[in-house]
């Protein structure tokens, strides 16, 4: 079999590296290289190689200089020019390196053009004379990075199917994006379940990004895409359930971003069959650990406006003792953001948690549910709680690993107590507020910033005592002429 070009050229990009003429690589999240840094010898040496064939247009003066380049950079529109000095002096360059907004004019002329490279964000459709490729499925050696926009237009898995997504081992990241319909109609009938089936990729897969899509229920394949490290479902709002991934041993990332009817997390999210393990007990007798989503580390709930419960996991089998599974046993990250109704989340889950923020809540009655707050916590943000401060005080002081805490808009706060570790301390927008304590001996507190809280006039005596302590300033005595800007960043 030949080599493929692309092949050759990693080849050629290897022995480069290997030999340090090419520095300072940046990978991906996936280890893929992004970017690198010519070594000087090198720049110079592609200079002087390519400076007769390749050039950069700047200005229409220019034209006559392009007839014989390989490369061109096209900056400057050309909509003014006869078309006969365009094709004279376009049609026989096979590398175009341009802007969406000037492909249009020049596009025609172009007759032995290979390689295309469009540096936009706008959409743009390709004419088919462009290439001899009559679908998106003879492309069969597609790598990398795939979006597919306007999915809405297929209507049928047949017509999907014929991409051959399952053949195309080398693509990592997959978009399927739907169209957005701006006027919903309530009664019309959607076939996204159907196209999306016809969607199927290869096993290879590591990235997922489904948006728009308006089916109730996602393809059974997202389940079996067992190198998947990172999903992100956006905006499907007529998805009831987020699909069982907690199966999936590489999953480190997932992201659901606004299913306005779904109304539980429960099995949906901690659902699948689980990993399972065999360990010794305290007293020496075998047993059988289940892990779910045993290698994710961040997930964000975003948009879930009727969630009002996220339920505790349970296993499937009749019978299976709870205490051996595990849930989240890596996560470290945990965001949730406009969830107004949720008032319960998982206290059994999260064993590594370190960051958690939530944010437009009705309730803080969350953060009682929070009967097992994990101890590894060390970063605690709380934005827009409605009546927030029920038991939130005593939560927080509670934490206590806790080294960075922000509390804002949090309207029902009146007394906070804060932990030994706090390092940093940031509360706004908490008309309630009164005071503020701290644990005895508590030494850490480095940062600190109150701002709009008008009810909060003073420092407690042992957080006053712990700043001034801190800062090897003043004595007590000598606290009302403390420079407190110099302490706190902004105080009101």
């Amino acid at each position: 079999m030949d080599a493929l070009m692309e092949d050759i050229g990693n080849e050629y990009f290897n022995i480069l590296l290997w030999n340090s003429l090419l520095q300072d690589l940046e990978r991906d999240g996936f280890g893929n290289i992004t970017t690198c840094k010519m070594h000087d010898l090198v720049h110079d040496l592609g200079q002087e190689l390519s400076k007769h064939h390749s050039i950069t247009l700047e200005a229409v003066q220019e034209l006559n200089h392009i007839s014989k380049s390989i490369y061109l950079r096209l900056n400057t529109g050309v909509s003014n020019i006869k078309p006969k000095i365009l094709k004279k002096n376009f049609e026989r360059v096979p590398v175009l390196y341009t802007k969406a907004r000037i492909l249009g004019d020049v596009l025609p002329y172009f007759k032995h053009l290979t390689v295309l490279v469009l540096n936009t964000n706008e959409d743009i459709e390709l004419p088919r004379s462009l290439s001899k490729m009559k679908t998106l499925g003879e492309l069969k050696h597609l790598r990398g990075k795939l979006e597919l926009y306007g999915l809405g237009d297929i209507y049928s898995v047949d017509e999907a199917s014929d991409a051959s997504l399952c053949t195309k081992s080398n693509i990592e990241r997959l978009k399927l994006e739907w169209n957005k319909n701006e006027d919903e109609v309530e009664n019309i009938e959607y076939n996204d379940e159907e196209v999306m089936k016809g969607f199927k990729p290869h096993a290879n897969l590591k990235e997922l990004t489904v948006v728009h899509f308006e089916g109730e229920k996602f393809a059974s394949w997202i389940t079996m895409m067992i190198n998947l490290v990172k999903i992100t479902l956006k905006s499907c709002n007529r998805c009831k359930k987020i699909p069982p991934l907690g199966h999936l041993p590489k999953l480190v990332e997932v992201e659901i971003n606004g299913m306005i009817i779904a109304k539980v997390i429960g099995s949906d999210i901690c659902g699948g069959q689980g990993r399972g393990s065999i360990e010794l007990s305290e007293s020496g007798a075998e047993k059988t650990v289940t892990t779910l989503y045993p290698s994710l580390t961040k997930l964000i709930l975003r948009g879930l406006p009727r969630v009002e419960e996220w339920i505790e996991p349970v296993m499937c089998k009749d019978g299976e003792d709870q205490g051996n599974m595990l849930v989240f046993p890596k996560l470290e990250v945990l965001e949730i953001i406009s969830c107004s109704k949720l008032t319960k989340i998982p206290s059994s889950c999260f064993p590594s948690l370190k960051k958690l923020e939530i944010k437009d809540l009705d309730s803080s009655v969350i953060l009682e549910t929070m009967s097992k707050s994990p101890s590894s916590l060390v970063n605690l943000r709380l934005l827009n709680i409605k009546n927030g401060g029920r038991g939130t005080s005593s939560i927080i002081k509670d934490l206590l690993s806790l080294t960075s805490l922000e509390l804002n808009n949090c309207t029902g706060l009146s007394c906070l107590t804060i932990g030994t570790a706090l390092e940093k301390l940031k509360v706004s927008n908490c008309p309630g507020l009164t005071n503020i304590g701290v644990l005895e001996k508590a030494g850490a507190l480095r940062h600190l910033m109150i701002v709009r809280c008008p009810k909060y006039v003073v420092f407690s005596q042992s957080l006053s005592s712990t700043l001034v302590k801190l800062k090897l300033g003043p004595s007590s005595e000598e606290l009302d002429e403390f420079p407190w800007p110099f302490l706190c960043d902004f105080i009101s």
